[in-house]
Protein backbone atom coordinates (compact mmCIF):
# COMPACT_ATOMS: atom_id res chain seq x y z
CA UNK A 1 0.00 0.00 0.00
CA UNK A 2 2.62 2.03 0.91
CA UNK A 3 4.39 1.69 -2.41
CA UNK A 4 1.60 3.37 -4.30
CA UNK A 5 1.01 6.30 -2.25
CA UNK A 6 4.84 7.26 -2.73
CA UNK A 7 3.79 6.40 -6.63
CA UNK A 8 0.85 8.37 -6.51
CA UNK A 9 2.64 11.20 -4.72
CA UNK A 10 5.76 11.42 -7.00
CA UNK A 11 3.67 11.32 -10.05
CA UNK A 12 1.94 14.43 -8.66
CA UNK A 13 4.76 16.14 -8.06
CA UNK A 14 4.68 16.26 -11.95
CA UNK A 15 1.90 18.26 -12.47
CA UNK A 16 3.07 21.34 -10.65
CA UNK A 17 6.75 21.16 -11.96
CA UNK A 18 4.92 20.84 -15.51
CA UNK A 19 3.24 23.87 -14.97
CA UNK A 20 5.92 26.18 -13.53
CA UNK A 21 8.45 24.87 -16.33
CA UNK A 22 5.08 26.19 -19.17
CA UNK A 23 4.68 29.09 -17.27
CA UNK A 24 8.82 30.33 -17.27
CA UNK A 25 8.62 29.53 -21.67
CA UNK A 26 6.05 31.12 -22.01
CA UNK A 27 7.19 34.33 -20.12
CA UNK A 28 10.07 34.29 -22.42
CA UNK A 29 7.96 33.47 -26.09
CA UNK A 30 7.97 36.88 -28.00
CA UNK A 31 10.53 38.33 -25.88
CA UNK A 32 13.36 40.40 -26.71
CA UNK A 33 15.78 37.48 -25.09
CA UNK A 34 19.21 38.75 -25.08
CA UNK A 35 21.90 35.70 -24.39
CA UNK A 36 24.02 36.60 -21.45
CA UNK A 37 25.72 34.50 -19.22
CA UNK A 38 22.58 34.15 -16.89
CA UNK A 39 20.66 33.28 -19.62
CA UNK A 40 22.43 30.63 -20.71
CA UNK A 41 22.67 29.04 -17.75
CA UNK A 42 18.46 29.21 -17.27
CA UNK A 43 18.17 27.42 -20.54
CA UNK A 44 20.19 24.72 -19.49
CA UNK A 45 18.61 24.31 -16.28
CA UNK A 46 15.25 23.97 -18.00
CA UNK A 47 16.36 21.79 -20.53
CA UNK A 48 18.27 19.07 -18.03
CA UNK A 49 15.70 19.53 -15.50
CA UNK A 50 12.94 18.67 -18.21
CA UNK A 51 14.91 15.86 -18.93
CA UNK A 52 15.39 14.49 -15.55
CA UNK A 53 12.24 15.24 -15.05
CA UNK A 54 10.87 12.87 -17.50
CA UNK A 55 13.10 10.03 -16.87
CA UNK A 56 11.62 10.75 -13.07
CA UNK A 57 7.74 9.66 -14.46
CA UNK A 58 8.64 5.80 -14.99
CA UNK A 59 10.66 6.04 -11.57
CA UNK A 60 6.89 6.70 -9.90
CA UNK A 61 5.32 3.65 -10.92
CA UNK A 62 6.35 1.06 -8.02
CA UNK A 63 7.47 -2.44 -10.17
CA UNK A 64 9.55 -0.21 -12.53
CA UNK A 65 11.32 1.26 -9.31
CA UNK A 66 11.58 -1.99 -7.89
CA UNK A 67 13.86 -2.89 -11.17
CA UNK A 68 15.90 -0.18 -11.80
CA UNK A 69 16.59 0.50 -7.72
CA UNK A 70 20.42 1.44 -7.03
CA UNK A 71 21.05 1.53 -11.05
CA UNK A 72 22.33 3.96 -13.08
CA UNK A 73 19.19 5.33 -14.01
CA UNK A 74 18.15 6.26 -10.98
CA UNK A 75 21.29 8.29 -10.29
CA UNK A 76 21.11 9.62 -13.74
CA UNK A 77 17.65 10.99 -12.79
CA UNK A 78 19.08 12.47 -9.19
CA UNK A 79 21.98 14.46 -11.21
CA UNK A 80 19.60 15.86 -13.86
CA UNK A 81 16.87 17.14 -11.47
CA UNK A 82 19.39 17.88 -8.71
CA UNK A 83 22.74 19.37 -10.51
CA UNK A 84 20.59 22.18 -12.69
CA UNK A 85 18.22 23.16 -10.11
CA UNK A 86 21.29 24.04 -7.51
CA UNK A 87 23.97 24.36 -9.57
CA UNK A 88 22.49 26.35 -12.73
CA UNK A 89 20.12 28.25 -10.52
CA UNK A 90 23.19 29.56 -8.56
CA UNK A 91 25.41 30.50 -10.79
CA UNK A 92 22.53 32.06 -13.22
CA UNK A 93 21.27 34.24 -10.05
CA UNK A 94 25.31 35.27 -9.21
CA UNK A 95 25.75 36.38 -13.01
CA UNK A 96 22.39 38.28 -12.44
CA UNK A 97 23.21 39.77 -8.87
CA UNK A 98 27.14 40.62 -10.39
CA UNK A 99 25.51 42.72 -12.94
CA UNK A 100 22.30 44.28 -11.34
CA UNK A 101 23.87 44.66 -8.07
CA UNK A 102 25.72 47.86 -8.94
CA UNK A 103 23.25 49.60 -11.09
CA UNK A 104 20.82 49.10 -8.41
CA UNK A 105 22.91 50.49 -5.72
CA UNK A 106 24.53 53.27 -7.70
CA UNK A 107 28.26 51.96 -7.40
CA UNK A 108 28.56 51.61 -11.34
Amino acid sequence: MQNRLCGIASMLIGIPTGVKIYDWMTTMFRGRIRFTVSTIYLIGFMLLFVLGGMSGIPLADPGIDYQVHNSVFLVAHFHNVAVPGLLFGMIAAYYYYYYWFPKAFGSS
